[in-house]
């Protein structure tokens, strides 16, 4: 039978719920697009490898369960680009957005309230991964283990809040720069980053202090002020 595609929107659900229950749209073929602005929670598995989602808009979401989105990137045919638009998510729980990426495919992925990036929950694999120009985490205060696993960045910029560094959050990740803005360096786990940015900048009053610290000091050759 002939694949029936089906963007989800306010409109065309007819509903104003504000979470999407478990397993409410498990191994479903037909979601496309999710564009839904009442949404503040997303449930465990609602979305479970469903292979078609190329975008996802919930400007109102503040939490996404466990494998909200886990293994959504399994069609044949790779998108042209994907979007993952989730402005307002504080709290990213394990394997939230996990293996969703497809591999050279353009990502945009926007989390500028997001606190917590939890172990797995955004972490990819071989040939499902996404490619980012600019990953922006504004708010985040923790990062958890191998959490951005896989993924090719040219710019990952980590906010003034951040406290605590997992083990190897970008564990097999290309990054161009990574810019950690907090004037205290961050806890680093003592198995590192994962991965050897081309470039890390920190507050220029603060390069020192990072290349003197525990673990971060392995990258001093790499630590410069972010550019003026």
């Amino acid at each position: 039978s002939t694949r029936e595609a089906f963007d989800m929107t306010d409109e065309t659900t007819g509903t104003k719920a504000t979470r999407i229950p478990d397993y409410m749209f498990y191994k479903s073929l037909n979601v496309e697009k999710i564009n839904l602005s009442t949404v503040e929670v997303v449930g465990s598995n609602s979305f479970y490898m469903c292979p078609y989602i190329t975008e996802i808009n919930l400007p109102n979401a503040t939490e996404l369960k466990s494998s909200a989105f886990n293994a959504s990137s399994r069609s044949l045919v790779s998108p042209a680009s994907m979007v993952i638009n989730l402005p307002s998510v504080i709290t990213l729980n394990d394997s939230a957005l996990r293996e969703m990426g497809y591999a050279g495919v353009n990502t945009t992925l926007t989390l500028t309230a997001c606190e917590t990036v939890s172990a797995n929950s955004v972490r990819g694999a071989s040939g499902r991964y996404f490619v980012i120009d600019t990953l922006d985490l504004p708010a985040v205060k923790t990062i958890g283990q191998e959490c951005l696993n896989y993924h090719q960045f040219t710019n990952v910029i980590i906010g003034t809040s951040c406290a605590s560094i997992a083990s190897k959050p970008f564990n097999y990740c290309t990054i161009t720069n990574l810019t950690v803005k907090a004037t205290t360096p961050p806890t680093l786990n003592a198995n590192g980053l994962g991965c050897t940015p081309t470039h890390i900048y920190v507050p220029a009053d603060s390069v020192a202090t990072y290349k003197a610290a525990s673990t971060w000091s392995t990258y001093a050759s790499i630590i410069e002020a972010i550019p003026t």
